[in-house]
């Protein structure tokens, strides 16, 4: 899967007080889309979750879902 760490999250779309700090995708195509220091946007479903050795809990925005209905994408801006 890619997965790539987020920081000075900006939300376009949906609720604003998300605590988002990944990005997530189970399709191939968007692996290595991103590098460090890279200024991406995205779209998908937002999930909750719960770090079982922190007990820390944040959120998550997963790419390719059913639920995207081919509408979720994941694109590099720099």
């Amino acid at each position: 899967p890619a997965k790539y760490l987020v920081e000075k999250v900006k939300v376009l779309e949906g609720p604003k007080d998300v605590d988002l700090r990944e990005v997530a995708s189970y399709e191939g195509v968007y692996a290595d889309i991103a590098r460090e220091g890279d200024v991406i946007e995205a779209r998908g479903k937002i999930e909750v979750v719960e770090d079982k050795l922190t007990g820390e809990t944040y959120h998550r925005l997963l790419v390719g879902t059913l639920e995207g209905g081919g509408r979720d994408y994941i694109k590099r801006l720099t």
